[in-house]
């Protein structure tokens, strides 16, 4: 074999191989179709104060040849995302923008929180836009919520939060609002801090125990500041897991769990019901997405399946609540929570 043969087909199997680099490089464009290209993907709001709400919009244009659409936003929790004109279509060349505002009024130091933009794109159809914050305050509340765990007498539990001004700021506390037929609250001012006792009343209803605490302060930053006050109460009734998670499920998709429900002393199950919410809004035919049956029993337990569905619908977060209802006279019901992701 000569020389200049020789050299024509190592040139040959160069193109073969630049070609085939071409063809699986994730960026690569797919005649007639669109592609968004951000200007930025990542931002740093740099320091605000805890409670500020701050905003910015990414930028992108389509560099495609074809039109594309933006079919979805997910957000972490802390961060909101609207898109200008959902849903429309960006032809070649066309530019447009997300706008991505950050609350900070649940964090403290430094914060990363992320956005997921869905598209109609075929090769690379999401991207992952970044917001980055640190967050300082002029209140510090330790701890930051009143976690009771598990409590078998209400009446016997407390839970203690202290209020402290940092810096110079002086700190007023305006009012305190709260469920007063289920918590109980009392304020000790101290020379600088303000301690704060948590209690619960006899009525708490059995389960996952969730209420709220607003302190009103003179902060123009944070005038209200929330305490969640949590408390897993112990009936004859109980289960496990707390919560369901599904994950993130694709189209045409099932995906099943198992809840275990124990008991004390024997209890049956009468009936069920489900409440769906997908991107914030309710879905009327909840039974059409989720399935619940009985998986069997054993000694003072009852096994109950749980399955979810993406049949065809809105894709993005999805929230709901299992209402497993009991002849049990002090749980008449047991609300469970679970959660998904429709992509």
């Amino acid at each position: 074999m000569n020389k200049t043969r020789k050299t024509a087909l190592s040139l040959l199997r160069i193109g073969i191989l630049y070609a085939l680099c071409l063809s699986s490089f994730p960026h690569a464009v797919i005649a007639g179709s669109g592609s968004l290209k951000f200007t930025t993907h990542m931002h740093d709001f740099g320091n605000v104060y805890r409670g500020a709400k701050v905003a910015h919009k990414f930028q992108f244009v389509n560099t495609g040849s074809g039109p594309v659409a933006i079919t979805g936003v997910h957000a972490a929790c802390g961060c909101t995302a609207a898109e200008i004109e959902k849903g429309k279509e960006y032809v070649p060349g066309e530019s447009g923008f997300i706008e991505i505002s950050f609350n900070s009024a649940d964090f403290q130091g430094k914060v990363v929180k992320s956005v997921t933009v869905m598209t109609s794109e075929k090769l690379l159809p999401d991207r992952v836009l970044t917001v980055k914050a640190g967050v300082i305050s002029e209140i510090e509340v330790m701890p930051p919520l009143a976690d009771f765990g598990p409590v078998g007498n209400p009446l016997a539990a407390s839970s203690e939060i202290v209020i402290t001004p940092i810096g110079k700021f002086d700190l007023k506390i305006l009012k305190i609002d709260f469920n007063n037929k289920l918590l109980t609250v009392t304020t000790t001012p101290g020379p600088k801090e303000t301690k704060l006792k948590i209690g619960l009343n006899a009525d708490v209803p059995t389960g996952f125990f969730k209420e709220t605490v607003l302190i009103r302060t003179n902060s123009s930053y944070l005038p209200v500041i929330e305490i969640p006050v949590r408390a897993d109460i112990k009936g004859n009734v109980d289960f496990s897991p707390s919560y369901i998670e599904f994950g993130a499920i694709q189209p045409s998709e099932t995906v099943k769990r198992s809840l275990t429900i124990k008991y004390a002393n024997p209890v049956k199950v009468i009936g069920t019901d489900i409440e769906l919410i997908v991107n914030g809004q309710k879905v009327p035919n909840a039974a059409s997405f989720v399935k619940i049956s009985s998986s069997g029993f054993e000694q003072n337990k009852q096994h109950i399946a749980v399955e979810i569905s993406n049949v065809q619908g809105p894709s993005g977060a999805v929230h709901g609540k299992l209402l497993i209802k009991t002849d049990d006279q002090r749980q008449q019901q047991i609300d469970v929570d679970f959660y998904a992701f429709f992509r």
